[in-house]
This record gives structure tokens, sequence and C-alpha cells, in this order.
């Protein structure tokens, strides 16, 4: 078969630079070829040869014999007329279409099938996008490393499919999964009560259903700092945290993450969290050695991330600052340079580097969160009681005595703590900051 196809290309690269003038092909050109072959239930075998000139049908094979496409013109027939002259060649294609490539193809099935069959279910989640106009926002449903190919996902209502859903192409991802996403342009107004549904035949008739609702966001967020003193020397510092649970560290010297958590890496593979760590490491090397040539000393914060609400929709953002004043602020894919700052905001106006930052916002970080919030629930979802007690701090002045409640050691964070007098909350009450233990309570 590689033989053929060798001899094949070198004959038609001959044939058609030969005869260019003669059938009016003008230079330059584009002739393209699709051979193959189809099964069909009851492995009914159907073979196909065409050629294409310029984008358009030219002619195609059928049974023995080639015919012209009927746009093709007098330089389809005169291509036909020459191919036809050998019933040799037309045996030869023939047999290969009807029978080598279905046998080929069977096999292929055969051989491939622990890898065709497999079922891998679909990850979700919802995330907003750029706004088309004040009162509307453009909800976007994301499904992504699922196969096989077929999938069928939509903007709901209940159970009244939502008009002007639009469905994407399904684009494979690297490892030969698939993905996908659904826009839909809503008024702000109307978002409520609407999901995202998603089938697929790995869920086994379970439907994904992502509501779009407001409860309280979760998030995640990566701050960094880069403090120039010269053009010669810089120190950075990096932290990343999961609400207000600090989960990673960096090491400036060695330039390595630290994960405080066993579960700080998600769901993500080595694979993943090693790439993500290299493409940093040359963004971030690269950023220092274009700013180090600017007037020194000075600081550069970022702070950049995603929020999780209610219903799995995403908001993304990411803001830069210069000695703690705004040059760079983007959210849900909308960017805006600060005017204080425009020398540096002009350092930021990659397109090849916006469109990397926008697929870590728009996609990493939220299946990076999604993935946090699973592998570390355990931990995360845990109820640990406080234990409480009561003392007298410094007299705030004759005849008043400061009484100080102490709560401590619980988990979650969120707690409601009041001085009252029977059902009455006490007028005066004043609540500390929540501060963390070394125990994560």
């Amino acid at each position: 078969m590689e033989g053929f196809f060798r001899r094949l290309y070198i004959e038609l690269y001959y044939i058609f630079h030969n005869y260019a003038s003669q059938w009016k092909f003008e230079y330059p050109f584009v002739v393209q070829m699709a051979a193959g072959c189809e099964l069909h239930s009851g492995e009914a075998k159907e073979g196909f040869v065409w050629f294409a000139y310029q984008g358009s049908d030219l002619l195609n094979f059928q049974n023995y014999s080639w015919l012209p496409s009927p746009k093709g013109g007098t330089g389809a027939q005169q291509v036909c007329g020459l191919f036809n002259q050998d019933p040799v060649d037309n045996e030869i294609t023939h047999r290969h279409i009807s029978d080598t490539c279905p046998r080929f193809l069977l096999g292929l099935l055969d051989a491939g099938k622990a890898d065709l069959q497999r079922q891998v279910r679909p990850e979700a989640w919802l995330s907003i996008g750029p706004n088309p106009g004040s009162d509307h926002r453009m909800l976007i449903c994301h499904v992504s490393g699922f196969y096989p190919k077929p999938i069928w996902a939509m903007w709901m209502r209940g159970e009244q499919v939502q008009q002007g859903t639009q469905r994407r192409d399904v684009l494979p991802n690297a490892d030969g999964t698939w993905y996908l996403r659904i826009y839909l342009n809503v008024e702000t107004i109307e978002r409520s009560g609407l999901s995202c549904r998603v089938r697929h035949s790995s869920l086994g008739g379970k439907d994904i259903i992502l509501y779009l609702a407001f409860q309280g966001p979760t998030s995640f967020h990566v701050i960094l700092i880069l403090s120039f003193a010269n053009s010669t020397w810089a120190q950075n510092q990096g932290l990343s945290w999961l609400h207000d649970l600090q989960i990673h560290g960096w090491d400036s010297d060695s330039g390595t993450t630290i994960f405080l958590k066993p579960w700080s890496k998600g769901n993500f593979s080595d694979e993943e969290v090693t790439e993500l760590k290299e493409l940093f490491l040359v963004y971030l090397i690269g950023f220092i050695r274009v700013i180090q040539d600017h007037v020194n000393p000075f600081e550069i914060q970022g702070i950049a991330g995603c929020e999780l609400h209610s219903g799995e929709a995403t908001v993304n953002f990411l803001r830069g600052a210069l000695g703690g004043l705004d040059f760079l602020s983007l959210k849900n894919d909308s960017r805006v340079p600060v005017s204080e700052s425009s020398s540096m905001a002009q350092h930021t106006q990659n397109q090849g580097i916006y469109d990397t930052i926008e697929k870590l916002l728009l996609e990493t970080c939220p299946r990076y969160l999604l993935g946090v919030l699973n592998v570390g629930k355990a931990e995360l979802q845990r109820q640990v009681k406080s234990k409480a007690w009561l003392s007298s701090g410094l007299s705030c002045g004759p005849g008043l005595l400061l009484l100080v409640y102490h709560v401590s050691g619980f988990y979650s964070k969120p707690a409601w703590v009041m001085w009252m007098r029977g059902e009455h909350e006490q007028p005066g009450t004043q609540q500390g900051d929540i501060l963390p233990k070394a125990d994560g309570t």
C-alpha cells in the first residue's frame, strides 16, 4: 500500500504539471484528492475517490471509471478522458477501494477496539464571556475531556431548550479526547433558572446539569510580587490561595512550586503540572528581562485566578500594579489598560501572550479549581467544633469592664458570634478578624 501511494503521488504530480496548460489550469493552483471507504450496517461497503481543483469538485470514481463533475467544465472532461485511457489502472483503483480498504478498515476496528470503544466522562463548567451589552451576558458552557466524539449539550430553562443557544464545533484535545463550548446571549435579569445539560454515552443515562445561580463564590488565585532593586537584581515571591487557605508556595531561589497540601495538584497529572510550571517560568524570566531595563528600584504586583459560583459558573480575573497603582485589569475576557501606567501597559499588549493568559484563565483555572475542590473535599468539607471561653480585658474606664469572648479551633471559617442579653443582641459588640491557627482551624 505504501508503494502504491508513493507511485500514485509521483504520477499525479507529473500528470497535473504536464497537462496544466492543456487543461487550462492556471498557476498557482491546488488539487485535492480524497479516497477511502465506509462500512454501513450489515457491513455493506462503499468506496470512493474524489478529486477537486481549487476547492471545487473535479471528478470522482464510480464502478470502474472516472466521471467528471457537472461543475468541472471542459477541464474535468479532459482529465477524465486521460484517466480512463488505462483500464488496468482503473481495475487496480476499484480493487483498492472495494476490497483492500474495507478489509483494512475492519482490521483497524478490531485491533483498535480497546481504544476506539473506550468511554471517557466529560468535565463541564460554566463561565461568563465578554458582555454583548450593558444589560446582557454571554454565558458559556464548557464540556471537555470526553470520548467518543458524539455529544449533546444545550442551555435549558427547566425542560425547555433555550432558543439562541450557539454550539461551536467539537474540537480535539491533545490526549485524543474532545471539547465543546455552548454559548447563550441572555438578558442579565433573565439568567435565573438557566442550566446547561450534557448527555454523553459515558454517563450511563445520567445527564450532567449545571445550574446558573449565585450563593457565594469559591475562588482560586495566584499572587506574584516582583521587586527590582537595579538592572541586575530582582526578587520574586509567589503563592496561591484557595478561598483564604494557602495551598502553594514558591521557592524563588530554585524556581520551584511548593505544594502545601497533599491535594494541591487537584486532578492534574504530573505532566500537566510540569507543563504549567515550565510555562510560568518561561514567561516569568522573559518578563523580568524586559522590565529590568526600566527605572529602578520599583515593585510589580500581580493577582490572577477564577471564582466559582454556585452552579459552577466562573468569573476570571487578572490585575497588575506598579508600585501599588494598577496598570492592567482583565476580567472575563475584557482587557483594560490603566492610563496611570500606560508605558507599562504597553508590555502586556502582545497578542500571543494575551491568548495564552486567556486560555489559562478561561479553561485551565476553572478545571483546576473544580479538581482541587473534588480531590481535597475530605479536608475542605470537614466540620470541627469550636471551643469557647470568657475573659475580661483591660478596663475601658471608671465603672466599665471589657468582656472578651474567645472562640477557637473551629472549621469551616464562617461563624456567627454575638454578645446577648436574653434574645437581644447587645449594641457595641465588636468582632475582631477571624484568624488562622497552625492546624488549619
